[in-house]
């Protein structure tokens, strides 16, 4: 009995991690709607999973909150067309506003900014 436990804890710890493709990528917590995701972001590349529990009647729409919920966490566009997947995991690319960077890249250069102040944004973007 303690084995089904184990595998079962195991198994539902696992629903909301990134795929092998998108490790070390920055994690958000996002709803949109009555949805949930977990948004997963390694540079131009985004895939949302969807962590709340939905009746097939409100599925309707799911895809359309996944979009939403990838540009709400990242602050970037996905790209036309490379936006897909099912209800439960979703992938894009994006287009991110330029200037911006990643709040741990913004971390890493104000953290090296003490000791060399001439770090421009363009090296931590991905």
């Amino acid at each position: 009995m303690r084995l089904y436990v184990l595998i079962l804890g195991t198994v539902l710890a696992a629903c909301s991690g990134p795929s092998l493709s998108m490790r070390g990528a920055i994690r958000h917590e996002v709803q949109v709607g009555h949805s949930r995701f977990v948004v997963h972001q390694l540079g131009d590349r985004a895939e949302a999973v969807r962590t709340s529990f939905e009746t097939p009647a409100q599925q309707q729409g799911v895809m359309h909150r996944g979009h939403a919920a990838i540009e709400q966490a990242t602050g970037c566009r996905i790209i036309a067309g490379s936006f897909d997947g099912d209800p439960a995991l979703m992938r894009a690319d994006l287009i991110c506003p330029p200037g911006d960077i990643p709040v741990w890249a913004a971390k890493i250069r104000n953290i090296l900014w003490i000791t060399v102040p001439a770090i421009p944004d363009t090296v931590f973007r991905a």
